[in-house]
């Protein structure tokens, strides 16, 4: 089977906030992002120019697995 990319997106930036504002890791010494360091990561990110798949992952962690598996012929 061949390597395959499939970037998601969160394209509700509201969403997107709340989760990594809402989001407890834990890790000793890795820092959760602030808003403006995923922005600034936004701004600086090159978007992927190979053969890849985009899904938005707006909804449910299930309905997010099914696509990625319905666009890998799974």
């Amino acid at each position: 089977m061949p390597l395959r990319f499939v970037p998601l997106t969160l394209t509700d930036m509201t969403e997107h906030r709340r989760r990594l504002e809402g989001r407890v890791q834990g890790f000793a010494n890795v820092h959760e992002p602030t808003w403006e360091e995923v922005l600034n990561r936004a701004r600086a990110f090159e978007l992927w120019s190979g053969d890849h798949e985009v899904v938005n992952s707006d909804g449910p962690v299930s309905e997010v697995v099914r696509d990625v598996l319905a666009r890998l012929g799974a």
